[in-house]
């Protein structure tokens, strides 16, 4: 069983369901194709009621792969600078009107 936390939700992506149903709340919904996978994460996404939602069908690996491919990929640029401490409070203090004293 996989867990996705979409937003303040969860989504569970598993190929055996059936100990789930006694022991868990929330919505079982069964995984037939692509495009209703589709549409379900779209209503899904707009019903803020459903808290967490069990997603199955018996080939997990295929249920994975088509429930990434409901979502756009985005690689994250991410840009590190390391910056000299006396240099920031130099800018924040020219910025808001006060003067740095770096002792």
């Amino acid at each position: 069983m996989y867990k996705v936390f979409f937003n303040d939700r969860i989504v569970f992506l598993t190929n055996d369901p059936d100990h789930l149903y006694i022991e868990k709340q929330g919505m079982f919904y069964p995984y037939l194709s692509f495009e209703n996978l589709k549409s379900f994460m779209h209503k899904f996404q707009r019903n803020n009621d459903i808290k967490q939602v069990y997603i199955y069908n018996d080939d997990l690996d295929n249920l994975i792969a088509d429930f990434k491919a409901c979502f756009n990929y985005l690689e994250a640029a991410v840009e590190l600078q390391l910056v000299d401490k006396e240099d920031v409070m130099q800018a924040l203090s020219s910025q808001f009107g006060y003067t740095y004293n770096r002792n």
